[in-house]
């Protein structure tokens, strides 16, 4: 895996959120309405993973897409489980 996508995998949510859109946070949350800040926190320190129902409230939030919250998540998911060594003995399937 390149090195630059297994960087962003581990650090992409925090980034996304803390980075980009901190201010906003505190912003919308004495706004508003969408989501409890004890879950953005949980998502930050890594407590909670980004679910679809809050990928679809985070892009309300912060007008973006809800795929661009999941990416995140995915690649985190990724980068976070990833295997220490190659499995060899598996076999590509024949179509």
């Amino acid at each position: 895996m390149n090195r630059s996508i297994d960087i962003v995998g581990k650090v992409a949510k925090a980034l996304a959120i803390n980075q980009r859109f901190v201010r906003s946070v505190s912003n919308w949350w004495l706004d508003g309405v969408y989501l409890a800040i004890q879950r953005v926190n949980e998502i930050v320190r890594g407590k909670r993973g980004i679910s679809p129902d809050t990928a679809w409230l985070l892009s309300e939030a912060f007008d973006t897409s809800p795929e661009f919250w999941l990416n995140l998540q995915s690649m985190h998911d990724l980068s976070a489980n990833r295997p220490s060594k190659h499995i060899k003995s598996l076999k590509p399937v024949q179509a």
